[in-house]
């Protein structure tokens, strides 16, 4: 399975209400792809603005 890796911004509240401070990634499953919130857009992710993701997955590294 692939997995589409975004860089965001530390403080991010994600859309379950968790603040993004200990990620330095999301991993998106390939058919939940989206952005999660509306000014964040990503071409290489195939994100576009005013999408919602449903799903992630922490990056462990």
């Amino acid at each position: 399975m692939q997995i589409y890796t975004c860089n965001v911004s530390s403080g991010q509240t994600l859309y379950n209400g968790k603040i993004l401070k200990q990620y330095d990634a999301i991993c998106f499953e390939p058919q939940y792809v989206g952005a999660f919130d509306s000014n964040y857009d990503n071409h290489l992710a195939k994100l576009r603005k005013g999408q919602h993701y449903q799903h992630f997955i922490k990056l462990e590294i």
